[in-house]
């Protein structure tokens, strides 16, 4: 693991997030590199799907948690087996990540209608009565990111081995990898980009670092807002704009606050182009030390080398 892969260690906190893990923004300090959201309750505008999610859809989930099923398949609202083969959900029920309390964040599973209209995966999606009240309009084995109410994607969930810990996980999208993004999350399928490509991702995401025991780098929400620019200061992997990082202050002179700070990623070939460059700021190679996967040779880091 090179330096600066070992200070993105990824902690899944947008797009993932069952036990153990913090709804985002979580409020604890997070470790560099991991991912922010912004984490709104308030109605879905956009819901227009034929799903009937809870009688109040003011933002707090409603469909508390009713038990474990009494029969050999589980009603709306009942416990189910994320990931599992079944999950033990009755037909036209499929199980989804929830809160069974209202709060904001993941933290059971349950049953849900499949809408009779769902949308496919990457497809724009709507929750309805909050983004964790388990109600959306993507198909099954999927779950609507989307944490602002404008409008989210259909987010692929893992189909294992059964065994609910990670096991030989399997994806709807060939092209996608299942992992487990911190600690005991729900498995969620990633696909995997290069920094350089514009068009890696879609247009609400960025490529960012990731857990390199995974992937390099996924496509992961664009969680920047308002700022994002190189020198910015960010938290999160994910709160820099599509193309740069978030990295230790020291490694970027324009820095404009906190510890850690945006900067561009760069092709190695090229001429230095880094912003910082006459600071000293030159483009490193991401891999420093290691040996580069194969088509990401020339992904270089605008920082001042140590």
């Amino acid at each position: 693991m090179t330096r600066h892969t070992a200070a993105l260690a990824l902690v899944l906190v947008l797009a993932l997030g069952v036990t153990a893990c913090p709804a985002p923004p979580a409020g604890d300090p997070p470790d560099p590199g991991s991912s922010s959201g912004e984490d709104t309750q308030g109605t879905s505008t956009s819901a227009t799907s034929a799903t009937t999610g809870p009688a109040d859809s003011t933002g707090e989930s409603t469909g508390e948690s009713t038990g474990e099923s009494t029969g050999e398949s589980a009603g709306e609202g009942e416990h189910c087996e994320l990931h599992q083969v079944p999950t033990g959900c009755a037909p036209g029920l499929k199980c989804m990540p929830y809160s069974n309390d209202g709060s904001s964040g993941w933290n059971d599973t349950g049953c849900f209608p499949i809408d009779p209209n769902a949308v496919g995966l990457y497809e724009p999606c709507a929750w309805v009565g909050g983004p964790f009240s388990g109600y959306d309009d993507c198909g099954d084995d999927a779950y609507c990111l989307d944490y602002t109410g404008d409008g989210g994607t259909c987010q692929g969930l893992c189909i294992d081995d059964g065994d609910g810990v990670g096991g030989a996980a399997t994806c709807e999208d060939p092209s996608a990898v299942g992992g487990y993004g911190c600690q005991e999350c729900f498995c969620t399928c990633e696909r995997g980009c290069h920094p350089l490509d514009p068009a890696a991702c879609l247009p609400t995401e960025g490529c960012y670092a990731a857990d390199p025991s995974v992937l390099d780098f996924i496509c992961i929400v664009d969680g920047s807002g308002d700022m994002g620019t190189y020198g910015d200061p960010c938290e999160y992997v994910n709160g820099c704009d599509p193309g740069l990082a978030c990295l230790d202050a020291g490694e970027v002179p324009d820095c404009t606050g906190g510890s850690l700070c945006c900067t561009p990623f760069c092709d190695v070939t090229a001429p230095n182009t880094c912003p910082g460059a006459a600071q000293g700021q030159e483009c490193v190679s991401w891999w420093e030390g290691a040996v580069a996967p194969p088509g990401y040779e020339d992904l270089g880091i605008c920082i001042v080398p140590g």
